[in-house]
């Protein structure tokens, strides 16, 4: 059977061959790990961190149904839940894919930035919402959160923030699970970087850094990625028409000594942890 897994059980003497779905083998594979999926979804963001235990937090859902399908592929059948859904900002590559993945799971918790730029797909994201009694609560840089052993530092937005941009709005996340981190940075550009920089200094260290605003020129300051350190960098970009990833952008990653993905050559890039360190999968 194509796309399947093979395990033998011995049971009283009795062989057993039990066949599994590639989603619940990798399940049993990565039972008591930390995994992080970074989807290929073209031009966008789309990202699933699954706990030691098994809670689904997706982290913006890209420009269509392309993280719906990737979801379908890589969790179990049975798991049609998801503990925690986060807009980082409400541009349609971040925020299209959520709605679509709204409309199929149930999402038990929604964070948002609180930026708002009023058009249908966020007025359709709302309603979907509201019909299911979600309320979204807008976070901001300071708060904790944790969640089956995975620790969520909200690093930005800042309470203070006025930009117009909703890029600059985005929340950015440091993920900590032992002693291993991931920098989740939405689409800010150096100037939120800056205030990152001044608020929290070391407290940037990471392991594993999303690059923001899919590699655009606009970020990724070698002061930003000097106080981040990453071993791995990921640029989740598609086919554009602004230069993502820009080459500046690039050689600074080169500067810094990150090996560095990108979701439009490797395709969809995948971590685990066990506490101590990460390997790709």
């Amino acid at each position: 059977m194509k796309n399947t897994k093979r395990y033998t059980i011995f049971l009283a003497g009795v062989v057993i061959a039990v066949v599994l779905a590639p989603s619940v083998a990798r399940e049993i594979q990565g039972a008591g790990k930390l995994r992080i999926y970074f989807f290929n979804v073209g031009q966008g963001d789309a990202i699933l961190i699954r706990t030691p235990h098994g809670e689904d937090i997706v982290i913006d859902g890209g420009p269509d149904r392309t993280a719906l399908a990737k979801l379908g592929s890589t969790l179990p059948f049975f798991d049609r839940d998801i503990e925690l859904a986060v807009v980082t900002h409400p541009h349609a590559d971040h925020l299209a894919g959520l709605l679509e993945i709204g409309k199929r799971y149930g999402l038990r918790e929604v964070w948002e930035s609180g930026f708002f730029v009023g058009n249908d797909l966020e007025d359709a994201w709302n309603e979907q919402l509201r019909a299911r009694s979600i309320a979204a609560r807008v976070v901001r840089a300071g708060e904790v959160v944790s969640r089956d052993g995975v620790r969520l530092e909200v690093l930005a937005p800042f309470p203070e923030n006025e930009s117009n941009n909703p890029n600059d709005a985005s929340v950015v996340i440091r993920l900590v699970y032992g002693e291993t981190e991931v920098l989740l940075t939405g689409d800010v550009t150096a100037a939120v970087e800056e205030k990152l920089l001044a608020e929290w200094g070391n407290g940037l260290d990471a392991d594993i850094l999303k690059v923001g605003h899919h590699g655009s020129r606009d970020g990724s300051s070698r002061e930003f990625l000097r106080a981040v350190s990453p071993e791995t960098a990921v640029i989740s970009v598609g086919e554009n028409r602004y230069g993502h990833p820009a080459f500046r952008t690039m050689k600074h990653l080169e500067e810094a000594g990150a090996t560095v993905y990108r979701t439009d050559r490797d395709g969809d890039v995948e971590f685990w942890s066990d506490g101590k360190q990460f390997w790709k999968r």
